[in-house]
């Protein structure tokens, strides 16, 4: 297998993990790779992937910015949430905040 090839089944890989198991939408997996959403559909369709149906897409989970700060991305400042949980941290930040940075020091 060429190292090209190699690189176009990690990408196929990441997106099928990333959309299809963990539910995460076009525009959280580009927030995650640091790219556009619609560098995201061109690999979609480059794979033949197809796009979730509304009643799947509603069961996704969403990416929570511990600072709260929707411009840092980077991969500390991120983690996956359900819908509802997400819902949940928006109130009472200065809790939530804290509790999540601790949370991530102790996995360190």
């Amino acid at each position: 297998m060429t190292l090209q090839n190699e690189h176009h089944r990690m990408i196929k890989k990441l997106l099928i993990k990333k959309y299809y198991k963990e539910k995460l939408s076009f525009s959280k997996i580009a927030i995650l790779l640091g790219i556009t959403p619609q560098a995201i559909y061109y690999w979609f369709k480059k794979y033949n992937l197809k796009p979730r149906n509304n009643s799947e897409s509603k069961k996704g989970k969403s990416v929570h910015h511990i600072d709260y700060n929707k411009q840092n991305c980077k991969e500390n400042n991120l983690i996956t949430l359900c819908l509802q949980c997400n819902n949940r941290v928006n109130s009472n930040r200065n809790y939530w905040k804290e509790y999540f940075q601790n949370k991530s020091k102790e996995t360190i």
